[in-house]
């Protein structure tokens, strides 16, 4: 079965970028329609490259998931190409030839990733929760060293989501910036989960997004919209300056800030549940505000373990 073209299942929302070199008006429009086939990881390679992607160091396991990414990213080109010269009238085949080998290139890059991780518990914990699969997991697996990431803070800084982490030029950035994306991906997965009633997470984001909504209209966000009018470029009569002006923050900013919080929660349960089964104790609960209070919110089906290594 095809469907609207988008990244990886994990990833909804993603749009590729078309660059055909003709000027088309309806491009975007076009994109939105192209259709591709679903990515499905249900297949399998031979055994030897089974066990060789078992096997795989987290260093070659982070690389083989940012070139998955990148094939992600030139397949949706190649077909977002092929899709508006179709809708030009200009030949596209060669391109279409093009997209479909890298398409099943990408699902063999993402059965290897899917062995990497299918046998590791902290992956199995991960992949249980509604929003998150084999890419994800092991791509966490893969980014995080349980042994140095002490805190879901230390997590938090890596990934570039403590506030105040901006990139700034000619310095070296002190988060991991593949981290981060993928943080941005498993917030939006959560939204596309929010409907199931079986999605911890995705009940995390409306929940918090209705919190949000509710301390925004009560104007408690005055003193951070006054600090995107300085700090940012807004338009004159763009509504989300206006917004701003008015003391309140633009929807997409609500938005923004409760995948985040959705992601975060998650990431911080990941990382505890990686050092529980590492024998490595959490430092300390964290707090996470939820609802107005502070109280701490344990991993969903994840029954703690006694800690046998020190700190």
């Amino acid at each position: 079965m095809a469907r609207k073209a988008k990244t990886q299942n994990e990833t909804p929302g993603d749009k590729p970028a078309v660059n055909t070199g003709i000027d088309m008006l309806d491009e975007l429009e076009a994109v939105e329609e192209f259709e591709i086939p679903e990515i499905d990881l249900d297949f399998s390679l031979s055994s030897d490259l089974k066990e060789m992607a078992q096997k795989m160091g987290r260093i070659e396991a982070e690389n083989l998931v940012k070139l998955f990414y990148r094939l992600q990213d030139q397949r949706i080109r190649a077909g977002g190409q092929a899709f508006a010269l179709g809708k030009a009238d200009q030949p596209g085949r060669v391109v279409g030839w093009v997209e479909h080998h890298m398409h099943e290139l990408e699902r063999r890059v993402g059965k290897l990733i899917d062995y990497y991780s299918q046998e590791k518990e902290v992956a199995q914990w991960a992949r249980a929760q509604k929003g998150i699969g084999p890419i994800f997991a092991s791509a966490l697996m893969a980014m995080v060293d349980p042994v140095r990431t002490e805190t879901a803070g230390d997590l938090w800084a890596y990934a570039g989501l403590v506030p105040g982490q901006r990139r700034k030029r000619g310095e070296k950035l002190n988060w991991n910036p593949h981290l981060k994306v993928l943080a941005w991906k498993i917030g939006k997965s959560f939204v596309k989960v929010s409907g199931r009633e079986d999605a911890f997470y995705g009940k995390v984001y409306k929940d918090r997004k209705a919190y949000e909504m509710a301390k925004n209209e009560r104007g408690e966000y005055a003193e951070i919209a006054a600090k995107y009018l300085t700090g940012r470029d807004y338009g004159k009569d763009t509504g989300a300056r206006k917004t701003l002006e008015s003391g309140k923050l633009p929807p997409f900013l609500i938005q923004a800030r409760s995948e985040r919080y959705a992601a975060k929660l998650f990431l911080a349960h990941f990382i505890e549940v990686y050092r529980n089964i590492e024998g490595l104790p959490v430092v300390a609960p964290w707090a996470i505000a939820h609802g107005g209070h502070a109280h701490y919110i344990a991993p969903p089906g994840w029954v703690k373990r006694e800690v046998t290594k020190a700190a």
